[in-house]
This record gives C-alpha cells, sequence and structure tokens, in this order.
C-alpha cells in the first residue's frame, strides 16, 4: 500500500483538484489513521464463528414497520441500509467523491478518538471488481458449475460475465437466485478478496447523499492486508492528514456545499450542522434580538 503525508491545506485542495472527475476510483476517510479497513460484524463481535445470515435475517425481521422498501431491496442493499444505522455488516463504506471520504475523515472534533494524523484511503475499485470477476468466472469453471441458462451465452466467455451473474443477483432478492453453486462461489471469494458494490437501490436518502459504495469483505482481515496478500497492494494508497488542518478543510468543503446538511439529509443533519455553526461562531459578538434570518 502506498502512504503519503500531507499538512498543508494547499495539498488537500489540490488533491481534490485531481481526483474530482478521475473515474475508477472510491474514497474513505478515518478520523485517526491507526484504525484499520475491517468491517465491524468481524471488528466487533469477537466469537470464533459469526452467524452471519441469522444476524441478517433478525435485521429484516425487527426492520417491519420502520423501512416500506425493505422488501424491494436485495440482501447486500440491506447490508447497505443496515451500515448507514449502526449494523455491524461485512461491508464497509466508501465514496465516489473525495470530498464527501474528507468530510467523515474531519468531522469529528472528539479528541479521544482523533489522533495526530487522520487518513484518506484511495481505491481503485474499478479494476478490484474486474478482477474479481475474471476470478469468479474462472472458478466457475474450475468447479464445473454449468451456468447455462443462468446468464447470457456471450457474458460466460466476457471478462465481464462474472459482473452480469452479480447484477443478476442484485436484480432480485439474493435467495431468490437459483444457482446455489454459484452462491457458494462467491461468498468464498468475499472471504478472500474484497470487492465492491453499488446498490440499485436506496433504501436511505444518506446512502445517495454521501454518494455511498461498500466493500464486501467476510474475513477478520483488513482490506489492506488482503490486497497486499493478493499481490494487489498497490490498488490502495493511504493519505495521512494533519488533524490541525481540520478547521480549514470543514471550511473549504462547507463553502463547497459539503457539509453536516447534505451528509446527513433528515433532523440529525439540521442538528449536527447547528451545532457546527454554534463553535464557528462562539467567539463572535451575539447577534442583536430582531435578528430574523442568518446563514
Amino acid at each position: 500500500m502506498k502512504t503519503k503525508k500531507i499538512t498543508r491545506i494547499e495539498e488537500i485542495i489540490e488533491l481534490i483538484n485531481n481526483h474530482a472527475s478521475a473515474p475508477g476510483f472510491v474514497f474513505r476517510g478515518h478520523a485517526n489513521n491507526r484504525w484499520k479497513l475491517r468491517p465491524t460484524l468481524y471488528r466487533n463481535i469477537q466469537g470464533l464463528k459469526i452467524d452471519e445470515n441469522g444476524h441478517l435475517e433478525r435485521f429484516k425481521k425487527y426492520l417491519i414497520g420502520r423501512s416500506q422498501e425493505v422488501q424491494n431491496l436485495s440482501d447486500n442493499e440491506i447490508w447497505a441500509l443496515g451500515q448507514h444505522y449502526g449494523l455491524c455488516t461485512p461491508l464497509l463504506d466508501w465514496s465516489v467523491s473525495i470530498a464527501v471520504a474528507l468530510f467523515f475523515a474531519f468531522e469529528s472534533d472528539d479528541k479521544n478518538i482523533t489522533g495526530k494524523y487522520r487518513s484518506l484511503f484511495i481505491l481503485k475499485a474499478e479494476e478490484i471488481n474486474r478482477q474479481f470477476c475474471r476470478t469468479l468466472m474462472n472458478e466457475i469453471r474450475n468447479r464445473k458449475i454449468d451456468i447455462i441458462g443462468e446468464i447470457p451465452q456471450e457474458g460466460f466467455k466476457e471478462e465481464w460475465g462474472g459482473k452480469i451473474i452479480l447484477d443478476i443477483m442484485e436484480a432480485q432478492r439474493n435467495h431468490q437466485f437459483q444457482h446455489d453453486g454459484i452462491h457458494k462461489v462467491i461468498y468464498d471469494l468475499e472471504r478472500e478478496r474484497p470487492r465492491i458494490f453499488s446498490p440499485k437501490r436506496y433504501g436511505s436518502d444518506r446512502v445517495l447523499a454521501q454518494r455511498g459504495v461498500f466493500s464486501i469483505a467476510r474475513n477478520r482481515k483488513s482490506v489492506s492486508y488482503q490486497l497486499e496478500k493478493l499481490n494487489m497492494g498497490s490498488m490502495l494508497e493511504k493519505i495521512n492528514i494533519a488533524s490541525s488542518l481540520r478547521v480549514e478543510i470543514l471550511k473549504y468543503l462547507d463553502a463547497h456545499n459539503i457539509n453536516y446538511l447534505t451528509m446527513y439529509p433528515d433532523i440529525q443533519g439540521a442538528s449536527l450542522y447547528t451545532n457546527y455553526k454554534l463553535k464557528k461562531f462562539e467567539k463572535n459578538e451575539e447577534m442583536p434580538d430582531n435578528t430574523k434570518l442568518w446563514l
């Protein structure tokens, strides 16, 4: 994994500009540069074996009456919904926007969790998925799984045959996809290598607002460890950014409409942004009593 250090706001602005329209990349921010790229389901649960399916089914049950669109979502889309509301999942949040990832790296001012440096991760998502799809097709052939009728004939011979299979799974509910052998191949591969999943349907406005995509990795190792083991470490870059730049970075992002209001398009976002403004202006003189409107 490549690493870099940034200590000046000018470098941040240059970084954002360089990746503003760069296709094929996804980004993730950490408030502490020591944190690993590990999903919460495997980071927080210490048991030797995790009943992932049972955990998901319980979440579906408890969602009844709380979200009307859940019945139309695939299992991975339900994982993504839960991820944004604190559910322990095999997913990690990423964004196609580098500015969004920077916001989440720097939004917290809690000195108990932040360190001297925060981190921005840059992942070559498109190439990660290309290799996952190639490996998926090779495994299907090696295990002699007959997929005639499951996907278009021409797709089987192409690099993106694997993508066709993954798309079919997301177009239907996962458990309605008829080929158990393919399920097993995909699950086994996800324990060995990460892949990037982009929801086709959004059960949460937050996922849409944050331009969210997700990596799936079903083991206790970090994504960086997995990539190094697969000789794919060059596809991930880690940039350590001085925490002292927090105020400048948030001010710059706010000026470009990346803030609590846009990242959390609900009442919580309004509350967080109001608190942000309180801290931002708390050293200024109080506004006159007859003030009716302020930004």
